[in-house]
């Protein structure tokens, strides 16, 4: 036991005589400049990149559509070589180019240049600005355009239908066609603009841009004529009432929208123009045929009637005959006057056949008896009166045959057409 603590004790000793640490070496001078140095370069870097990005801010945006451009340096008169005086023109701060579709005015942006852009604030600090589409104003003023549109071909395909019944004229159809743009600015958009229930502030916003863009000549379908001159401009609100014409403006679609009944007539006019031709040769074709057969049916009826007279004449001139045998006072005349038997079949047949076509017929019956060769013309005269008269020569048997070989051959021809 004592011997350990001897041990123990004699350990401490040792380490009590150990010798103590070496002091640290102090710095040198010339170390300590340096890092002052180092720093104090630091600190005028910063401070140059601070001044340089402020003065570029202060600069701010150039002009409306100009851009930042580094002139040649005018290096007469300076000690200073080219490629440095580059350099430090190069290094000077300059403006920033004015954004897309931004209007600048000294040094800052002012607004966007069209009407469907809005302005938008970006970069690191939101100290920058962007154009950017207004999809919502867009849609807005394309639907106002779509029911303008709309409009404007119900309206014109109304004008155009009714100028059509009125007149036939070509060009009072082209004139009718075109409206004033002033009635379409000031009473058809204002009401498309109600029918969407647009605020006051949203029609003021909106229906400029609209009729810029109806003026613009970019809608397919719209035509714009007429002495006044329009004013273009990216940007409608530019433009005021009294600086957007000079002169009238008259504008048209070349696709109207028709109503049904003028639709069908308009199909019937074209579809005539277009057969017209074929239409009236078949017509011409028709009419011929019905003249050429009204003509062979009458000319067959004439013939009937020419014969049915002459047999009637013939038994009435037989009919006589007889008579003035049989009379033994021979105070009945064996002739018959050609007036007395116009005039008694003229009576009846006259008043159907027309005046015309009973003069043909007895001119008929009047050849069929110069013909007959049983009829002799004579002059006669009948208590009194000089007239000419037919008198019947032949024989009464010969006739009756003549009667039966006629009504045989018109049964045998009926008995063929029947087969």
């Amino acid at each position: 036991m004592q011997a350990a603590a001897a041990a123990a004790a004699a350990g401490k000793g040792a380490k009590s005589a150990k010798a103590p640490p070496a002091p640290k070496p102090k710095p040198d001078r010339l170390d300590k400049g340096l890092g002052l140095l180092r720093k104090l370069v630091y600190l005028a870097m910063f401070a140059a990149m601070a001044t340089y990005f402020y003065a570029r801010y202060r600069a701010g945006y150039c002009s409306h559509h100009a851009v930042a451009i580094y002139h040649e340096p005018d290096t007469d008169g300076q000690s200073l070589p080219t490629s440095l005086a580059e350099l430090v023109e190069r290094l000077r701060p300059t403006c920033k180019p004015c954004p897309a579709h931004a209007v600048c005015q000294n040094g800052s942006v002012v607004r966007c240049s069209h009407a469907d852009y809005i302005l938008r604030r970006t970069g690191t600090f939101g100290h920058e600005y962007e154009c950017v589409p207004d999809t919502a104003r867009r849609v807005q003023v394309d639907t106002l355009v779509a029911l303008t549109m709309q409009s404007l071909r119900a309206a014109v395909g109304e004008r155009l239908c009714a100028s059509s019944t009125l007149s036939s004229s070509s060009s009072n159809t082209n004139d009718a066609a075109w409206i004033p743009f002033e009635d379409v600015r000031d009473r058809v958009m204002p009401a498309l603009t109600h029918s969407l229930r647009w605020s006051p502030e949203q029609t003021a916003v909106y229906l400029p841009q609209a009729v810029a863009d109806l003026l613009s000549e970019t809608i397919p379908g719209v035509q714009l004529r007429g002495d006044g001159v329009h004013a273009h401009s990216d940007d409608p609100a530019l433009l005021s009432d009294d600086d957007e014409f000079e002169g009238q403006v008259w504008i048209t679609v070349t696709d109207p929208a028709f109503p049904l009944s003028c639709r069908v007539r308009r199909e019937a006019r074209a579809w005539l123009l277009q057969w017209w031709p074929a239409l009236a040769g078949a017509a011409a074709v028709g009419i011929v045929g019905l003249v050429l057969r009204r003509r062979y049916h009458q000319r067959l009826w004439r013939r009937f009637q020419i014969e049915d007279l002459t047999n009637q004449v013939l038994d009435l001139l037989m009919e006589q005959d007889q008579i003035a045998r049989d009379d033994a006072q021979q105070q009945e005349p064996a002739f018959l006057g050609i007036v007395a038997l116009r005039d008694l079949f003229g009576k009846e047949l006259g008043n159907t056949a027309g005046p015309r076509q009973w003069e043909t017929i007895w001119a008929g019956v009047e050849a069929n008896l110069a013909k007959d060769p049983n009829v002799r013309l004579i002059t006669s005269k009948h208590r009194g009166e000089i007239m000419d008269s037919w008198q019947w020569i032949g024989f009464n048997s010969l006739k009756k045959f003549q009667r039966r070989a006629k009504g045989g051959a018109a049964g045998a021809a009926s008995d063929a057409g029947d087969a």
